[in-house]
């Protein structure tokens, strides 16, 4: 096979398992898509400086794109289609150095510290610019230098991946994938780790991790395995979350309704009055002045709370009833312990 039809037949490959998505990442720029291998391809459009351009990239765990191949010059046409402007992709030349002219890369890095490459296609042919200096592209795919500091029309990202799943055979179902990326995909080929695969008309959940195709936490069809109310994938973990209005309960599967005294700082007890709560003590104990610590009641303030004659002794919380010095306690009365022996002789 001649090097046309080689390339020829690589372009069908990406076409193939070529997926196209219009979604919104975290700064609601819409994004078109291209998934092959091992390898997903994310185009942003949306204005950006390079360091914004490729901080947004790291945030998914991917990279500003390297362009190193004529496979990877294919990708950018069909990413690019429809699209006009300026993209970054990821080769900078470093502050403090020059371009040099004799070296494929004159002298640039790719973003993950790569120096080589099998294809460039600069747009000027002896351009020796120093200082920190980026690249980006438009839909001619030619190369073309300037300031970092530039704001470009959108960027090209790059995510790897050492496993993926193909898209589980279910027949008389269509399926919807859902990636960590942020996009969505339909019957595709393969499928990043962290993909939420959903059947219909069932409703039924697959969850992709780097062994295969797993049953999701998150399936509500599984009853008490699944979350009271939402359930979130973050990486290969399910973590149950409450609408707005409601938090989880100690099981951390199913939400309540806040309890304003599931944390309360009262010292004896609370009680729930609609958001709010109260502080109550105790019997024989007082709500201190701050609304929350209880102190003693000394009972024995109390006119008449014991018998006459018989003398009060508070204690934590409570009171007794004794008599004085000399005195016995005698069927609740005290009495004279002399007077207590004559009468019982």
């Amino acid at each position: 096979m001649d090097c046309d039809n080689m390339r020829y037949a690589t372009r069908i490959v990406f076409v193939f398992f070529f997926s196209s998505s219009i979604s919104q990442d975290d700064d609601q720029w819409p994004e078109v898509v291209l998934c092959s291998r091992n390898t997903c391809y994310m185009i942003h459009q949306g204005a950006a400086d390079f360091h914004t351009a490729n901080t947004t990239c790291s945030h998914r765990g991917g990279h500003l794109m390297t362009v190193q191949s004529t496979v990877h010059s294919d990708i950018i046409s069909i990413l690019m289609e429809n699209l006009q402007g300026r993209f970054w992709i990821g080769l900078e030349l470093p502050a403090g150095c020059c371009g040099d002219p004799s070296k494929a890369l004159r002298g640039y890095q790719w973003v993950t510290g790569e120096e080589a490459t099998d294809f460039s296609q600069w747009r000027t042919q002896d351009s020796s610019e120093c200082g920190h200096q980026c690249v980006s592209i438009s839909k001619d795919q030619l190369w073309e230098e300037s300031s970092c500091l530039e704001v470009a029309d959108g960027f090209l990202c790059e995510y790897n991946f050492n496993e993926t799943c193909r898209a589980p055979e279910m027949e008389g179902f269509s399926l919807t994938c859902h990636t960590l990326l942020g996009f969505q995909m339909m019957d595709t080929a393969q499928l990043p780790p962290g993909t939420i695969a959903i059947m219909s008309p069932t409703g039924y959940k697959l969850y992709c991790d780097t062994n295969g195709w797993k049953t999701s936490p998150c399936d509500s069809q599984h009853e008490n395995d699944g979350c009271s109310h939402i359930c979130e994938m973050e990486g290969s973990e399910a973590k149950c979350m409450c609408p707005e209005g409601l938090q989880l309960e100690g099981s951390q599967v199913t939400c309540e309704t806040p309890d304003p005294c599931r944390n309360h700082p009262c010292e004896h007890l609370c009680v729930s009055r609609l958001q709010s709560y109260t502080c109550l003590c105790r019997e024989g104990y007082l709500l201190d002045e701050d609304g929350l610590g209880c102190r003693d009641q000394d009972e024995c303030l109390v006119q008449s709370i014991c018998t006459p004659g018989q003398v009060c002794v508070n204690t934590p919380g409570s009171f007794r009833c004794t008599c004085p010095p000399g005195y016995v306690m005698v069927n609740g009365e005290c009495e004279d312990p002399s007077r207590v022996q004559v009468s019982s002789l």
